[in-house]
């Protein structure tokens, strides 16, 4: 099916202006390490031994982390130049396992009912038609499946910050209400909510931003990745009561109703 207008834009841009580099996992900061150790022990958990779907797999920074405990993963990308990264970086040992194709997340090439656990990590904030993106991943999970969203929250400082990427990609952000209610049209119950990046810390694109810089500072990342009782403070500080409606990044867990 034809990208509309602006899902195409985006997909310019990350055809002309992303690389590799880009999509690599960063661990300047301890913060960026734990962040990302997090989700991966979330998918770990919910992946293993199951038929998967990567929505956004991009150079498969997840899904070759993953590949060693699933059953079979389907990597789905809108870009050909990110499929060809992972297709060179896939081990020999786990070709069999990993089955990509190129594919729009708001249109997935995936027949319905056949997916065991499904997540998209950092790439719905791209998506123009999130309640689309969200209502496709909902058809093709099993009943009784599970799904991670990650999805970025309008209501946020973060929401400024990305007016001006320096890539140029078009961001698309939701009030935390309307994710809870896509989540539920869609027959899905959230299992677990965690919330992160109540400040952007990953400082500012233009001028007029300077007010924000305080918020932004990525030295903010070693306070807030500070551990009390296994949580970072980032996420205790993100999860309270109110301030979690201005929290950046939102992680749910949802399982699929069974009729």
């Amino acid at each position: 099916m034809p990208m509309d207008s602006a899902t195409q834009y985006n997909w310019k841009v990350y055809e002309t202006q992303y690389t590799e580099q880009h999509l690599r996992h960063c661990s300047r900061f301890p913060y960026d390490a734990e962040l990302v150790a997090f989700k991966l022990r979330l998918l770990r958990r919910y992946a293993k031994g199951k038929v998967v779907a990567d929505l956004g797999c991009g150079i498969g920074e997840y899904l070759l982390s993953i590949v060693p405990f699933v059953k079979r993963v389907y990597g789905i990308d809108f870009s050909p130049t990110m499929l060809r990264v992972l297709r060179k970086r896939i081990p020999k040992t786990q070709r069999k396992k990993i089955i990509l194709r190129k594919g729009d997340i708001q249109h997935l090439p995936l027949p319905s009912a056949h997916i065991d656990f499904a997540y998209s990590i950092a790439t719905l904030y791209h998506v123009p038609k999130v309640s689309k993106a969200i209502a496709e991943t909902a058809r093709i999970l099993k009943p009784g499946g599970i799904v991670l969203f990650d999805l970025g929250n309008l209501w946020s400082l973060n929401t400024i910050i990305t007016l001006r990427s320096p890539t140029g990609v078009r961001s698309y952000h939701l009030p935390v209400s309307e994710m809870e209610a896509l989540i539920r049209a869609n027959r899905l119950e959230i299992l677990e909510h965690h919330t992160f990046q109540l400040f952007p810390m990953y400082g500012i694109s233009a001028w007029w931003m300077l007010p924000l810089l305080p918020f932004c500072l990525p030295q903010l990342k070693y306070l807030m990745g500070m551990k009390i009782r296994g949580k970072m403070l980032d996420e205790i500080i993100s999860s309270l009561p109110l301030l979690n409606r201005f929290a950046s990044r939102h992680l749910f867990v949802c399982r699929k109703k069974i009729e």
